[in-house]
C-alpha cells in the first residue's frame, strides 16, 4: 500500500469517525425525545378512555341506586313474587304491565340488554326484554355460586365479565342491588344486564396507542372503582295511582265503616316521588319526598257516622285521603375495600296521614288527621 493511500485512509478516519459518533448521539437524543412525546400522547389518550369507562360504570351504579326508590318496583315486585306460580292472573299481568311501561324505557335509554327483578328466593320473576322474558322466567341468575344474587342483596355489586352458555353469546356483566317494598323490607334484587361490547371496542381501539398504550389504559381502569362517586344526585318518579280497596272507620267505637272505593267512586290520581342528595367524602346525605293524595266522590246509600258527625244518605259527598311520606337519611362509610363496604347512619321519617269528608252544604268540613313521625336507624 502506498504512502498516499495510507495518508488518505488516515485522513478519512480522523474526519469521519467524530462525525459518525456525533450522528449516533444526535439520533439517540431525537429518539428519546420522540419516545417521550409519544408516551405523553399515549398517557393522555389512555386517561381520556379511562375517564369515559369510569363515567360509564359510575352511571350504572347511580342508575341502579335510583331504581331502588321507584314506587313501581316497591309496589309490584312483591306481587310478581307472590303470584309467580300463576303468571296469567290478572293482578300479575297488571303489575307486569306497569313495570314494562317504566323499565323498558329505562332499558332503552341506558342501552342495557335487560333489566330483571329477582325474588327473595333467587328466581327471575320479571324481565324487561321481551325476547328474554319467556326463557328466563323463574330461572336463576347465570352464576353457579349465586354470588351475583347474594352480594346484590347486601348492596350494589358489579360482577366480572362473563359469556353466556348460549351459542354466539356476547360478553356480559351484571349490576345488582337490593330492592325493598313499601315497608322497607327486602323484596328481592334488581339486576342490570350490561352488554360489554361497546366497552371492549373502546379499550381495543388502538388508534394512537399501540400495545403499550393498551397496557397503560388497563392500569388506569383499575382505579375506576374508587373514583366512581357522584357529588350530587337527583331522581324523580311519577305516574298514576289508584286505590283498589280503602275502608275507613273513625272512631273505632261508634263510627260507621265505609269504603272510599265502593261506597264512593275513586278515580286515578297522579303521584310524584322525588329524592335528592349529596355524597361528600365518605358521607351520603339525602332527602326523600313522596306525597300521595286520592279523591273519592259520590253519595252514601245510608247515613254514615264519621268522626262523630253524621253524613245523611243521598247528599253529594267528597272524601280526600292523604298519605304523605318524608325522609331524611344520613350514611357514613367507615370501611371499604375491594370485597366489602360498611356504612352506618340514621333516617328520620315523617308520615302525615289525613282523611277529609265534606258535603257541599256543610260550612265546616270534617277532618281527621294522623301525624306519625318515626326515627329509624339503618
Amino acid at each position: 500500500m502506498s504512502i498516499r493511500t495510507k495518508l488518505i485512509i488516515t485522513y478519512l478516519s480522523v474526519a469521519l469517525l467524530p462525525a459518525f459518533f456525533v450522528g449516533i448521539v444526535t439520533f439517540q437524543n431525537y429518539r428519546n425525545s420522540f419516545e417521550a412525546s409519544r408516551i405523553s400522547d399515549m398517557e393522555d389518550l389512555a386517561a381520556l378512555k379511562a375517564e369515559k369507562i369510569e363515567v360509564f360504570f359510575a352511571g350504572l351504579k347511580s342508575n341502579i341506586e335510583a331504581t331502588q326508590s321507584f314506587y313501581n318496583i316497591r309496589k309490584n315486585l312483591p306481587i310478581l313474587t307472590r303470584l309467580a306460580g300463576s303468571p296469567s292472573a290478572r293482578e300479575f299481568l297488571d303489575a307486569k304491565k306497569m313495570l314494562d311501561v317504566q323499565l323498558r324505557r329505562i332499558q332503552t335509554v341506558l342501552n342495557l340488554s335487560d333489566i330483571m327483578l329477582v325474588s327473595p328466593g333467587g328466581k327471575i320473576v320479571y324481565s324487561s326484554n321481551p325476547s328474554h322474558s319467556p326463557k328466563e322466567f323463574l330461572k336463576i341468575l347465570p352464576d353457579s355460586d349465586k354470588k351475583h344474587f347474594t352480594k346484590g342483596k347486601a348492596g350494589v355489586y358489579i360482577s366480572d365479565v362473563f359469556l353466556g352458555k348460549e351459542t354466539g353469546a356476547r360478553p356480559r356483566m351484571l349490576v345488582t342491588g337490593p330492592a325493598y317494598d313499601l315497608n322497607e323490607v327486602l323484596s328481592g334484587v334488581i339486576v342490570f344486564e350490561v352488554n360489554m361490547e361497546p366497552v371492549y371496542k373502546l379499550v381495543q381501539n388502538a388508534t394512537g396507542l399501540g400495545n403499550t398504550g393498551e397496557v397503560l389504559l388497563g392500569k388506569k381502569v383499575l382505579l375506576l372503582a374508587e373514583g366512581a362517586r357522584a357529588q350530587y344526585y337527583v331522581d324523580a318518579e311519577t305516574g298514576s295511582v289508584w286505590a283498589g280497596h280503602n275502608t275507613v272507620k273513625i272512631p273505632l267505637k261508634g263510627g260507621s265503616r265505609f269504603s272510599l272505593t265502593d261506597d264512593l267512586r275513586s278515580g286515578t290520581e297522579p303521584y310524584l316521588r322525588m329524592r335528592a342528595g349529596r355524597r361528600f367524602g365518605r358521607s351520603d346525605l339525602s332527602f326523600l319526598a313522596a306525597p300521595l293524595t286520592l279523591r273519592s266522590k259520590g253519595t252514601f246509600d245510608r247515613a254514615v257516622d264519621f268522626n262523630n258527625t253524621v253524613f245523611a244518605a243521598g247528599l253529594p259527598t267528597e272524601a280526600v285521603y292523604r298519605f304523605n311520606s318524608y325522609r331524611v337519611k344520613y350514611l357514613y362509610e367507615f370501611h371499604r375495600n375491594e370485597r366489602l363496604s360498611l356504612r352506618w347512619g340514621g333516617a328520620l321519617k315523617l308520615r302525615h296521614a289525613g282523611i277529609t269528608c265534606k258535603v257541599a252544604t256543610d260550612i265546616d268540613p270534617l277532618v281527621a288527621t294522623l301525624i306519625d313521625p318515626s326515627l329509624r336507624y339503618l
